[in-house]
């Protein structure tokens, strides 16, 4: 199964070697509706246990970093319907390991 991002205006999909991640639709149903809500979704959307949204569409604020340097989404983070334009303004990759 190929992993593509359910933003209606996204047409992100999984590649490999790729520095963008995905992220399920969370569990908890205020939050997902929430979710549902930001990325500007049709009504008649209901995502799946395998629907995602890609990590274009969190800010670099969303995202704590642990002990090892990874990159993990925070509970509460909600996406944005926009891409958001994040190696522009780092100029670098925001998803690769520090070194």
């Amino acid at each position: 199964m190929v992993l593509m991002c359910s933003v209606r205006s996204c047409k992100t999909k999984h590649t490999k070697n790729s520095d963008i991640k995905f992220h399920k639709f969370p569990k908890n149903e205020e939050l997902r509706s929430k979710w549902l809500l930001a990325i500007n979704n049709e009504s008649w959307f209901v995502p799946s246990q395998h629907s995602v949204v890609c990590s274009k569409h969190f800010d670099m604020s969303d995202y704590e970093t642990n002990a090892l340097g990874n990159k993990k989404l925070k509970i509460a983070a909600i996406p944005k319907s926009t891409i958001i334009r994040r190696s522009l303004l780092e100029g670098t990759s925001s998803f690769k390991r520090q070194q």
